[in-house]
C-alpha cells in the first residue's frame, strides 16, 4: 500500500491490466470447476471475486476486457487444466 492508502496507485497501468486480467481469468476458471458450473458472467463472478457485481464491471474496464473476451479467456485455460474429472 501507498503512503497515500490506496493500493496500486504507484503501479503503471499494463500491470493493473494484467493484475485485473488475471483475477478475472482465475475466478472464472474456479467457476468451471463447479459441480454444475454456471455461465460466466458478471453476476456469478462477483461472489468468486468478494466484489459487487459493479467492482467486477469496473474489473474487466480496467482490464480492457467485455464479458466475452473473459469467456474465451476461462474457456482458453479451462481447455488445458488438468484436474476435470
Amino acid at each position: 500500500m501507498t503512503a497515500r492508502g490506496r493500493p496500486e496507485s504507484g503501479v503503471p497501468d499494463e500491470k493493473r491490466q494484467a493484475n485485473a486480467r488475471q483475477r478475472l481469468v482465475e475466478a472464472g476458471h474456479e467457476l468451471l470447476h463447479d459441480d454444475f458450473p454456471p455461465p460466466i458472467s458478471a453476476i456469478n463472478l462477483s461472489p468468486a471475486l468478494h466484489m459487487t457485481e459493479r467492482g467486477v464491471y469496473q474489473m474487466m474496464d480496467r482490464a480492457g476486457w467485455e464479458i466475452g473476451a473473459v469467456q474465451e479467456a476461462v474457456n482458453s485455460v479451462h481447455m488445458g487444466c488438468r484436474n476435470d474429472q
